[in-house]
């Protein structure tokens, strides 16, 4: 996968912005399943909420405004609304190697991983400066910026998914509400995934053994990095873990 930018951003667009594996495809099916009153799946939701790297610019350009558009980008000015995920570095980390396990067919085990991780090996820009990039700028963003911490989307659904509402302007009771958090539920997800991978373009030279969907705990890490790894991301991102809530 390549890092880039749709050459066009128009002024209605609404960007769901994230470093890879911190719950970007979730929230696209909450999300796409709260705006458009439908059900998001793994072969309608680039109709619905697009990946701006599975599509060239004059691909996006046909989908209807306002579009909704998933971005691993960091900040980018043309941006005018956007939801930026956050998640704990540590269980990103794991997650991102299982996806590579996945998708691109990698041989290194985890340690190898963990390590060309920390040093900004993978496709994207070191986990640090993709946050704080978008940090640091949240009030430049002219149409608004809403901070959605994974793990408080993990622990209360609802209510965050009732602000992401909000921030969408787009008026929806509770019942829809539910609806879509159990449409979009990890279960459900990775039923869809089960039953649709074979059909979806992104799966075809995939790993159909390894699910795409996987836990989406928070926490694991705990269980998972050695105590050498906990350190060294402690050192490495400790203070950017701290400013954001997260036990260091």
């Amino acid at each position: 996968m390549l890092s880039k930018k749709p050459t066009t951003v128009l002024d209605d667009d609404i960007f769901i912005v994230s470093y890879p594996r911190s719950g970007n495809t979730w929230v696209r099916f909450l999300i796409g399943t709260l705006y458009f009153n439908l059900k998001i799946d793994w072969k309608n939701i680039e109709e619905y909420v697009q990946d701006i790297y599975h599509h060239d610019d004059s691909q996006l350009l046909k989908f209807k405004s306002p579009r909704l558009l998933k971005s691993h980008s960091s900040y980018d000015n043309r941006y005018n609304k956007v939801i930026y995920i956050v998640r704990d570095v540590r269980d990103v980390v794991i997650s991102y190697y299982y996806w590579h396990l996945k998708m691109s067919n990698y041989q290194n085990t985890f340690d190898e991983f963990f390590n060309e991780f920390i040093v900004g090996k993978c496709p994207f820009q070191d986990w640090d400066k993709n946050v704080t990039s978008w940090i640091k700028n949240k009030n430049k963003i002219e149409n608004g910026f809403l901070l959605l911490r994974y793990e408080d989307l993990k622990h209360n659904t609802f209510e965050q998914l009732k602000n992401i509402a909000e921030f969408l302007s787009i008026q929806r009771d509770g019942t829809e509400l539910n609806s879509a958090i159990t449409w979009a539920s990890f279960e459900n997800m990775r039923r869809l995934e089960t039953e649709q991978q074979s059909e979806v373009k992104r799966f075809k030279n995939s790993d159909h053994y390894i699910p795409f969907i996987r836990q989406g705990k928070s926490g694991n890490w705990q269980n998972i990095l050695s105590d050498i790894q906990k350190q060294i991301i402690k050192e490495r991102f400790g203070d950017l873990l701290y400013e954001l809530g997260y036990e260091i």
